[in-house]
């Protein structure tokens, strides 16, 4: 294929073959245009009935609150069996979601579930195939982490209720101390109504912009295949991106046998200088001693160069080999801390570290932790002034660890935070500050992250720190 795309290659060949060629080019081209078609359409149908169900989900939702707050006043059974009959819809979404999330869903059981929310039959198809083929796609996947943080206030307004109906059918208790009990359910309640509300419009916000951005595609795919040049356009874009990651693959190739071949001698270099400078008193003088002190920080800045061009060889490459151990996060967060006593003791920092008491050991591969940890920790020290403050946070929740490394910092200007986990990048605050950064810390960060299957972002503001924030999925 790649051959045939090539203008070289084409003028290898009759032009009779060449013809072949390019009419099987448009012909390819065209078929793509029209299954893409037929897919947006199928899209756009789904889009619609997943904005239609919604309005009926929130809805219901709004009137099961209405009907758990009237029965609190009322205490009739009559109100509350209206609440769970309005909450019935959302619990059938829940229900044909959770099915569709399963490897080989039950698709008699999303029906039902889909019917069960109010949607129509003929719908049921389109919102189907929308979360099945499409539940990995930007808008789609914000929509369900929308949907499912939505099914978690439900099951939790569903405990606030079950909890009012036990109190207000408790007789053993006073009705004065009902009557309070009754009002702070209530009030949780309407707080989680607010909260819902908020999720019922991000859904529909969600979804809206992804009907707009099928929309500029579909325009985009009219237009391109208006002209054959434009088609030949991109195969030739394609081979050029070929040749560019060819060319950085044996970049990084070089890059990692260049460093492997000089971390040997790298080595002998700084034990020897650390064997100068421990030399006894009248060994060496002192200009002699701050030569060597200059020669072994130099040594141990090259070295940690080298280590961190391997690290980014070894995963863009995609030959580190993984290995999975229990990992003790109170343990590394201390030794890493510990690594870096010496900076944070020499700029009188202020540490917190809140390590959750109750985490256990975590299946992890603690060699890309320590890294992750390490630049984290480590840019903090250095981009924080002397008397500043640094946080680590580690919580874990049923599937996920989560880490916090916050600072008060010098922060990360907002016009360069879009950059700040490029390769060889670094912030002009940063730079000012120190001069020998190899803009490689937050790359690495979010590539061994991303190896394992995680997530990195985080917020800033210059000159009032940086928070950084990791999420980790744990076996």
């Amino acid at each position: 294929m790649q051959s045939a795309l090539s203008f070289k290659s084409l003028k290898a060949h009759t032009v009779q073959n060449r013809f072949t060629i390019i009419i099987a080019l448009i012909f390819l081209i065209l078929v793509f245009v029209l299954v893409n078609f037929w897919f947006s359409v199928r899209i756009m149908s789904g889009i619609r009935a997943y904005v239609g169900g919604e309005g009926l989900w929130s809805k219901s939702q709004k009137e099961a609150v209405s009907s758990l707050v009237r029965y609190a006043s009322s205490s009739q059974e009559s109100d509350y069996m209206q609440y769970e009959k309005f909450l019935q819809v959302p619990l059938g979404d829940r229900q044909a979601r959770l099915e569709m999330d399963k490897p080989n869903p039950g698709y008699a059981v999303v029906r039902n579930g889909f019917i069960q929310g109010g949607n129509s039959p003929d719908d049921v198809g389109d919102l189907t195939f929308l979360y099945r083929n499409f539940h990995r796609v930007s808008y789609m996947h914000d929509a369900i982490a929308v949907w499912t943080a939505g099914d978690a206030d439900i099951a939790e307004l569903q405990g606030l209720a079950g909890q009012m109906h036990t109190t207000l059918l408790d007789t053993s208790l006073s009705p004065a101390v009902r009557q309070a009990q009754v009002a702070a359910l209530v009030t949780k309640v309407y707080d989680l109504d607010v909260k819902l509300t908020l999720l019922e419009n991000q859904f529909s916000a969600t979804l809206g912009n992804g009907s707009r951005h099928i929309a500029d595609a579909l325009l985009r795919i009219t237009i391109i295949t208006t002209s054959l040049l434009g088609l030949l356009t991109v195969a030739i874009a394609v081979l050029i991106a070929r040749a560019l990651i060819h060319v950085d693959r044996v970049k990084t190739e070089f890059v990692s046998l260049a460093s492997h071949q000089l971390r040997t001698p790298l080595t002998a270099i700084n034990w020897y200088a650390e064997s100068l400078a421990d030399e006894p008193q009248g060994g060496l003088s002192a200009r002699q001693k701050s030569y060597v002190a200059e020669l072994y920080k130099s040594g141990r800045r090259m070295s940690n160069l080298i280590t961190d061009l391997l690290s980014v060889s070894s995963l863009d490459l995609g030959t580190y080999q993984s290995k999975i151990t229990p990992v003790d996060m109170r343990v590394l967060v201390q030794t890493v801390l510990k690594d870096q006593q010496h900076h944070i003791d020499q700029k009188h920092l202020h540490c917190d570290v809140r390590v959750d008491e109750r985490l256990p050991a975590v299946a992890l591969d603690e060699h890309l932790l320590t890294g992750v940890l390490q630049n984290l920790i480590s840019n903090s020290v250095k981009y924080t002034a002397d008397d500043g403050h640094i946080a680590v946070t580690v919580h874990r929740q049923p599937a996920h660890v989560y880490i916090h490394v916050s600072d008060d910092g010098i922060g990360i200007p907002a016009r360069q935070q879009a950059q700040i986990f490029s390769k060889l990048f670094r912030a002009d605050n940063a730079k000012q500050m120190d001069t020998d950064g190899t803009g490689l810390g937050l790359y690495i960060v979010r590539a061994m992250v991303h190896f394992m299957g995680g997530k990195v972002w985080f917020t800033s503001a210059e000159h009032h720190g940086s928070d950084f924030f990791v999420r980790l999925p744990v076996r």
